[in-house]
């Protein structure tokens, strides 16, 4: 109320609007196709490099996935093609032509602290595809532990992130970014069924 009364924006909300205007330029949809099983997958991917590479999930983007597509601000939609896996940290790499993309840095999830502010950036229920808006969420860090169970969609298992922010359909592959900026984690489907909460594998395992 004081900070409206003034005039001025309260320092948070500046960092949050700061970050969000950062971060979702790097932000993609992903829409991924395995023709040989009649499978159709959608998620979010960041670049991680000017040159075009792109860190998402094998759920969004699995091993025999031949037509993939990535959705940019704005909309446009390009080819992509997978350049590799890593099964056990549901971890896929696809990469676009061009050069000058919005590269999101990679941070240090070993310095995170429990109740740290993060934010989820997502194609949550196709947002990006369509209404070209990122979905943003922020939360905090609520712990740390090993993920033992799996789910259908979900095999990851191993240390991970708990976190508050919302996780919704289609947020899978996208980024967990700190408040410097930077990423975290690789926001992901399994969670513990004890705690109900949403997860992500840190970035030092990737």
């Amino acid at each position: 109320l004081v900070a409206q009364e003034s005039g001025k924006q309260p320092t948070l909300a500046k960092t949050h609007v700061a970050i969000a205007k950062r971060i979702e330029r790097g932000v993609v949809g992903i829409t991924a196709q395995a023709p040989a099983r009649k499978m159709s997958y959608f998620g979010t991917g960041a670049f991680i490099s000017a040159d075009g590479y792109i860190l998402t999930s094998i759920t969004v983007v699995p091993r025999d996935c031949t037509i993939i597509k990535v959705i940019l601000p704005g909309g446009r939609r390009v080819d992509a093609k997978l350049v590799g896996t890593v099964d056990d940290l549901e971890l896929s790499l696809i990469k676009v032509e061009g050069k000058g993309h919005p590269a999101i840095p990679l941070g240090e999830s070993g310095k995170l602290r429990l109740g740290e502010t993060v934010y989820t950036f997502g194609n949550c229920f196709s947002s990006i595809e369509l209404d070209d808006r990122v979905s943003l969420s922020r939360g905090a860090v609520s712990g740390f532990y090993d993920l033992r169970e799996k789910r259908s969609d979900a095999n990851y298992v191993g240390p991970c992130i708990e976190i508050t922010a919302a996780l919704n359909p289609g947020v899978d592959g996208g980024p967990l970014v700190d408040e410097r900026g930077a990423i975290i984690g690789l926001l992901c489907l399994n969670y513990s069924s004890a705690r109900w909460l949403g997860t992500a594998i840190p970035i030092d395992a990737l």
